[in-house]
């Protein structure tokens, strides 16, 4: 058995007392709290408030008050009894004391940075004139969570919304079991059971935006309003898959002319959140015509600490420098470049934009263009089937007899009838 016992009182003197005295888990320790509680009745009946406030407040407790009642009476045992001065009080735990103790329990730094990021505009978010971080958990309306992701319209990509979502929900998550734990330890109802982010339905109108698909001839294009130093950059993106961060960080050992780049840390290197996971680390094979810019480049340009550098300082890019210049590249070739500001923080993408990332895309839908295998495709870019085949699976070839009849037959002595003739 389980019973809550407690004691309220409702009366012109004290509205609204209530004291849970105890969770009984068997019929013995039921009577007992049914005792205490008649006694603590009996104390409020003979106007001793003060007795009560103080075991609601933990300063003493309703065994001690039986036992001093039971060996000095009920007229003596105040000049026995023994309260603790009153405490602080503490504020409620709020979201932010929550989204803290979250952040410890993930492992790696990269996902805890991402994670924290997410979270971060849910904790900003104002309701009232007040941030949603400061305010007492778990008070967090479902409406507020839809305003919450209604604000990140026009500021993150629709990608991006989901994916900060996604972070919400696997927080609530986290905090329900945490929540349910401690409430189960205390006896006590859990404060929070049901997942605002899914219960507002906060992420039915969020869709996956389609990439964008650089064409080969868009491609050449770039390639000839470059500078001599660019082309290896943008071509080892476009022909090699690689994410910027790899791009700009990948040490000049890694490259194995005329083979192969290997993408992964180096000795004791490890750039902050690389690679992304154990798929990251990964050989990529190199295109015949990447071999010739990347020599020309080892050559003449490659730096001491990073291969790829910018040309103007001989330094590692900075990343809003390399969107600079691919900027202007870009605009050269008469497309349209498409990324974030980072001054201004106002969204500058457009559907047809060209980005570095979309360069990595090129190299992916040209594979599926080819009627490669997507677990190939995956193995290239260093990313899981499931992704590669969600936003590249309609690229592939739709003519199926082209397909099986690129199966070798020659020498098998099926088309023939020679098979198993003697």
């Amino acid at each position: 058995m389980r019973k809550i016992v407690e004691l309220r009182i409702r009366n012109g003197n004290r509205p609204g007392f209530r004291y849970e005295v105890g969770v009984a888990k068997s019929r013995t320790e039921l009577g007992r709290l049914y005792r205490q509680r008649d006694l603590l009745r009996r104390l409020h009946g003979r106007g001793e408030h003060d007795v009560l406030q103080a075991v609601k407040d933990g300063r003493t407790t309703a065994p001690e008050l039986e036992r001093l009642i039971d060996a000095h009476g009920v007229d003596d045992y105040r000049k026995h009894l023994r309260i603790d001065p009153p405490r602080p009080k503490h504020p409620a735990p709020t979201l932010d004391d929550h989204v803290v103790h979250w952040l410890e329990t993930i492992p790696k730094a990269g996902t805890k940075g991402v994670y924290r990021k997410s979270i971060a505009h849910l904790r900003d978010f104002q309701v009232d004139g007040q941030r949603l971080g400061d305010r007492p958990w778990p008070e967090v309306p479902r409406h507020v969570i839809r305003d919450a992701k209604t604000s990140l319209r026009g500021k993150l990509a629709p990608n991006t919304i989901r994916t900060v979502m996604a972070a919400w929900s696997g927080f609530y998550e986290w905090a329900i079991e945490r929540e349910k734990s401690q409430a189960d330890a205390a006896g006590r109802p859990a404060l929070l059971d049901v997942n605002p982010v899914r219960a507002a339905k906060a992420w039915d109108p969020i869709e996956f935006t389609r990439h964008r698909f650089p064409s080969w001839d868009e491609f050449q294009k770039l390639l000839e309003v470059s500078a001599e130093s660019m082309r290896p950059q943008y071509a080892t993106l476009a022909l090699g898959g690689l994410r910027i961060g790899e791009l700009l960080t990948l040490p000049p050992a890694h490259v194995h002319l005329p083979t192969h780049i290997h993408v992964g840390p180096f000795g004791d290197w490890v750039p902050k959140g690389y690679p992304r996971s154990k798929r990251g680390v990964r050989d990529v094979p190199l295109h015949r015509d990447l071999v010739p810019l990347l020599e020309m480049y080892a050559e003449r340009y490659a730096g001491a600490e990073t291969f790829f550098v910018n040309p103007r300082t001989g330094r590692p890019w900075d990343r809003s420098n390399f969107d600079g210049q691919l900027r202007r590249d870009v605009t050269a070739a008469g497309m349209v470049f498409g990324q974030w500001s980072r001054s201004t923080g106002e969204l500058e993408r457009k559907r047809d934009g060209i980005t570095a990332h979309t360069l990595r895309h090129a190299t992916a839908s040209w594979l599926a263009a080819h009627d490669v295998q997507l677990q190939k495709i995956a193995l290239i870019l260093g990313d899981t089937v499931e992704t590669i085949t969600k936003h590249y699976a309609h690229l592939l070839p739709s003519d199926l007899d082209r397909s099986i009849n690129r199966i070798g037959v020659e020498k098998s002595g099926i088309a023939s009838g020679t098979e198993g003739a003697e």
